[in-house]
């Protein structure tokens, strides 16, 4: 009887022991549930805040910048990399920018809508290196020309600007350090700085041509890292630090930019900058090329006497003193004050 009412007792503590421990454990989960729902709660508080901010300082560059925000569309010409390769069939390769007022992006869109619908129906997106080439010419396919001839008068016929760096297909494939800004990259931000501090502009936002996750992904980084990390990016005033990419498929005003990339580059292929046409194809490529040269500014530094052109032909040479060792010593200048003294200039 003794033996029973101890086993009943040893069942009674051990069912109170098992509720006690159910019960610790359970308000433990409690808790931890109150501080991970408290974290949240925070979390999400500062998320917010975050995203209060950004849409202020939005706004800010909205209000500050009115009529005065600048548009800037680039594009990576030919070629798809961030270098090109001495095995590229492009002899040329073209980086390419065009600078439209935020205002006229809406009629330019639609004018250029209107020319590709008239033309092609609803074919869609020609590349340039459909378009330009003597076929257009010797086989008379006179949409593709209409077509390329329609997208430079539409162009020409707004306050817009062109810069364009011309390169030399190199011997050798290029070797450079991780998230180091390409030269050619440098030479064309540079140009649309002097633009946009030369006519008071306020922001310029970067819009380009996607190509695929990897190599855009690198182009942001190495951009980001250049305005924020060395004294020469960071005397960019105009450059909003936010690159865009975006498929000219989609998005119509980036398909100028791909075309009149393709027209510069058969104009330096053609070597028409040395020489008088020969073909009617050549004489067509000069026609174009002068109406988008019309649309460039060169860049005169006081301080150097130097003229940089804005159609700069850069050659073979994609090394320049623009580095994070380089660009953090204390002997740097200001960008708008100084010029690298081995930039080629056309």
């Amino acid at each position: 009887m003794y033996g029973q009412r101890q086993y009943i007792f040893s069942n009674q503590c051990h069912d109170l022991l098992q509720k006690n421990l159910s019960y610790r454990l359970i308000l433990h989960i409690s808790q931890q549930t109150k501080r991970f729902v408290r974290k949240s709660i925070i979390i999400i508080c500062k998320t917010q805040q975050i995203i209060r901010r950004s849409l202020k300082y939005f706004g800010y560059l909205c209000q500050t910048a009115g009529s005065h925000l600048l548009l800037i569309i680039l594009v990576v010409g030919d070629y798809r990399l961030l270098y090109p390769r001495p095995t590229d069939s492009t002899k040329n390769p073209i980086l390419l920018g065009v600078c439209i007022h935020e205002n006229d992006i809406k009629p330019i869109t639609n004018q250029i809508y209107k020319l590709k619908d008239s033309i092609y129906g609803k074919q869609d997106e020609i590349k340039s290196t459909k378009l330009i080439r003597e076929a257009t010419i010797t086989k008379n396919r006179t949409n593709n020309k209409a077509y390329v001839e329609g997208m430079v008068d539409i162009i020409t016929s707004y306050d817009a600007a062109i810069f364009a760096v011309i390169m030399d297909k190199p011997d050798e494939p290029i070797i450079v350090p991780e998230h180091h800004l390409p030269k050619q990259y440098y030479l064309l931000l540079k140009k649309v700085e002097f633009y946009c501090n030369h006519h008071h502009y306020g922001k310029a936002m970067m819009i380009f041509d996607e190509v695929h996750e990897d190599a855009d992904r690198k182009i942001a980084e190495a951009i980001t890292g250049f305005l924020f990390k060395t004294k020469f990016g960071r005397s960019f005033h105009h450059i909003l630090e936010m690159p865009l990419f975006v498929s000219s498929a989609v998005t119509p005003a980036v398909q100028f930019a791909d075309i009149f990339a393709g027209i510069v580059r058969h104009y330096y292929e053609n070597e028409l900058d040395q020489k008088e046409p020969e073909t009617e194809f050549q004489e067509w490529l000069v026609a174009l090329f002068a109406k988008l040269h019309n649309l460039t500014e060169n860049n005169f530094i006081p301080k150097s006497h130097y003229l940089e052109y804005g159609f700069q032909k850069m050659g073979k040479n994609f090394s320049y003193p623009v580095s994070e060792k380089f660009t953090t010593s204390d002997n740097d200048e200001s960008l708008l004050s100084e010029e690298i003294s081995n930039d080629l200039s056309e």
